[in-house]
C-alpha cells in the first residue's frame, strides 16, 4: 500500500472529528501531498483477522479502476500496535446531514436533489455500489444507512452518492 504523510501519521486528536463508530472514528487530514481527505482510525488490538481483512479489503478498493459509487481508497497503514488507519477522499457531506438540519427537523435536500431524478439517480448510485461490493469485491457493507452514504459533487450530475464507512463489512 502507498505510504502515507509522514506530517499526519503524527498528528494528534484536534483534527475534526466527521463521524465515530462502532468499527473506529474518522477525522478530517490535510495531507501534504492530496490535499484534505478523510482518515479511519480504527483499533485493533490483537485483532490481526480484521487487520488482515482491512488490507485486502483496502487493496481491492484501490486495484478497482476507480469504481464511482464506492468512496476512493487512498491508502492504508499500520500506526501502531493497536491501531490502523485507512485514508479516503473527503466527501461533501453525507445524506444524514444533507436531509437533516442542526437540530434534527427534516430538510428538503434541495441543495443536493433539486428534482425527482436526482433523487432516483442517488438510489441507483447506492444500488449500483452495493452490487459492485458484492460482485467485485465480494464484501457485504452490513451498515447502509444515511450518514454512510456519501455525497460528492460531480462535473457530471448534482451530486454522486458513493457508499463509505466499510468497517463493518463482511
Amino acid at each position: 500500500m502507498e505510504s502515507p504523510d509522514p506530517i499526519s501519521i503524527h498528528s494528534d486528536s484536534s483534527e475534526p472529528v466527521l463521524g465515530q463508530g462502532a468499527a473506529g472514528t474518522v477525522r478530517i487530514y490535510n495531507s501534504p501531498r492530496k490535499g484534505p481527505i478523510a482518515r479511519k482510525m480504527m483499533v485493533i488490538k490483537g485483532c490481526y483477522e480484521r487487520e488482515k481483512f482491512y488490507l485486502e479489503l483496502c487493496r481491492a478498493l484501490k486495484e478497482e479502476p476507480l469504481y464511482k459509487y464506492t468512496i476512493e481508497c487512498l491508502g492504508c497503514f499500520t500506526k501502531s500496535d493497536t491501531q490502523f488507519c485507512i485514508d479516503f477522499e473527503l466527501a461533501a457531506t453525507d445524506l444524514h446531514r444533507a436531509a437533516v438540519n442542526v437540530d434534527d427537523t427534516p430538510t428538503k435536500c434541495t441543495q443536493w436533489f433539486p428534482d425527482a431524478d436526482s433523487f432516483d439517480r442517488a438510489i441507483t448510485d447506492t444500488l449500483s455500489g452495493l452490487m459492485f461490493l458484492h460482485e467485485h469485491v465480494n464484501i457485504f457493507h452490513n451498515d447502509i444507512k444515511p450518514a454512510n452514504l456519501l455525497l460528492v459533487k460531480s462535473d457530471d450530475a448534482p451530486q454522486i452518492v458513493k457508499i463509505g464507512d466499510m468497517g463493518l463489512c463482511t
